[in-house]
């Protein structure tokens, strides 16, 4: 089906919607890549941006199988960092 780190796939699109033609803009990866190792273990599955929140500046994209949310930067058009998602110690037993 392809390579799973391409642009086109597990990215978020930006897409000009303000002539008569939308074109793409930018395509960016978020989350861990297919192959990156994190704690040691190489990821088998791509980042799944799946949730999204839009500021002026910030678009902010949970990344369903990372467990972190992606902070993009809509001006530089790339992740400028990212949050990683933990379980509060009062949920731990």
């Amino acid at each position: 089906m392809g390579d799973p780190n391409a642009p086109e796939s597990f990215s978020i699109w930006g897409i000009n919607v303000s002539k008569t033609d939308p074109d793409v803009i930018s395509k960016v990866k978020t989350g861990v890549l297919v192959g990156e190792e994190i704690e040691g273990i190489s990821a088998v599955g791509g980042s799944s941006p799946n949730s999204m929140v839009a500021t002026d500046n910030f678009v902010y994209a949970s990344n369903g199988n990372n467990d972190d949310i992606s902070v993009i930067d809509v001006k530089q058009n790339k992740v400028v960092e990212s949050i990683t998602l933990k379980i509060d110690n009062r949920l731990v037993i």
